[in-house]
């Protein structure tokens, strides 16, 4: 046979019906499902007594942060906030490796830097005098062109 005529062949072939006990079962499978779904009737606005609830305890956390956060002290005075406890930054260059020669992306030969250091941020809070100071480490690679060596 030619693939054309296989292809017409099997283009005329019917699958047979399925079998009895194969109806049954998915009748059963059906029957199963059709009472375990809930309704399709159900009620579109089911969605907004969460939000409703939501929106009430946001309202309340506002209330409750403006009415606690006021400070009814005396404020502070232009010299507790001068310049001098202004933020910091800071990096900090600890330490390299060896250079590796390598060759780029547009072939040709550079040389690579590895610079590890820390980077370090502080900061003062007017108010209660606290110091905050975040740091974190820092690795760079720097490649450097063989025609700026």
């Amino acid at each position: 046979m030619k693939p054309d005529e296989i292809e017409d062949y099997l283009g005329r072939l019917e699958p047979s019906p399925p079998s009895a006990g194969l109806r049954w079962r998915l009748a059963c499978e059906l029957e199963t499902r059709a009472r375990l779904e809930p309704a399709s009737h159900r009620n579109p606005w089911r969605w907004l007594a969460p939000v409703a609830w939501a929106g009430a305890g946001a309202a309340i956390a506002i209330f409750a942060i403006s009415a606690l956060g006021r400070s009814h002290g005396p404020t502070p005075s232009p010299a507790a906030t001068d310049l001098s406890r202004a933020p910091t930054h800071i990096r900090e260059w600890i330490a390299s490796d060896q250079p590796e020669i390598a060759f780029g992306q547009d072939r040709l030969p550079e040389r690579r830097v590895h610079l590890m250091g820390v980077e370090r941020h502080e900061w003062f809070d007017p108010k209660t005098g606290a110091r905050m100071a975040v740091e974190s480490p820092q690795e760079r690679v720097i490649a450097v062109p063989a025609s700026f060596q």
